[in-house]
């Protein structure tokens, strides 16, 4: 199963710790540091890229961004905006 973490923070760093520890997994975490993308990969042995690539109906995202308000340098608006992207590829989240 292909794991897509968009944000590679805390709260994504533990989960996909876990689920490598776990095993059966394709992990792939999405972050805009370079630093922190190549820190990721190092411990945790996982794919990075700077952005998410095209996902298919199999694959899960969650998504691992601060809410707008709180704290986030995301505006709602970006917020608003991918997950209509989502919506018109049809994921289920």
């Amino acid at each position: 199963m292909n794991i897509y973490f968009l944000g590679g923070g805390n709260m994504a760093a533990a989960i996909a710790g876990g689920l490598v520890k776990q095993g059966g997994y394709r992990i792939h975490i999405a972050n805009r540091g370079a630093e922190k993308r190549e820190r990721l990969a190092k411990e945790l042995n996982v794919e990075v890229s700077e952005s998410l690539s095209e996902l298919h109906s199999d694959d899960v995202l969650t998504s691992c961004r601060q809410a707008a308000g709180h704290g986030s340098r995301v505006p709602q608006r970006s917020c608003q905006r991918r997950i209509g992207a989502i919506r018109r590829r049809r994921f289920v989240y």
